[in-house]
């Protein structure tokens, strides 16, 4: 019987699926050798964030364009970055969070966008 995973080559290299180890992070995963997963990761700790674990699963060898996939951040992610970002930059003015608020109810920024 001829095995369900074909090799093929899209860039003139026979690639071949087979049991790997995947290292998973906070925001992607990557493919293969655990020690290389590990010190990529720490060297690009902002890029993936922290490490979750690891498990065992099929992996494609011989493509190096596979070797790392990065997650989609979600809403609720940006939402939070964006307010923590503004908050710091408030802090660093010395202008508290509710004094804004009320100098953006007496000058919104409606006007300027017209």
């Amino acid at each position: 019987m001829e095995s369900p995973f074909t090799k093929y080559h899209p860039i003139n290299i026979w690639l071949s699926r087979a049991a790997g180890i995947i290292t998973v992070f906070d925001k992607g995963i990557i493919y293969g050798d655990i020690r290389g997963a590990i010190g990529f990761g720490k060297k690009h700790r902002k890029m993936l964030g922290e490490l979750k674990g690891f498990f065992i699963g099929e992996i494609i060898h011989g493509d190096p364009r596979i070797e790392i996939e990065l997650y989609q951040p979600d809403q609720r992610e940006l939402n939070r970055m964006k307010k923590r970002k503004t908050s710091k930059h408030l802090k660093k003015r010395g202008i508290k969070k509710w004094q804004y608020k009320k100098y953006l109810k007496k000058k919104p920024l409606e006007k300027y966008f017209k």
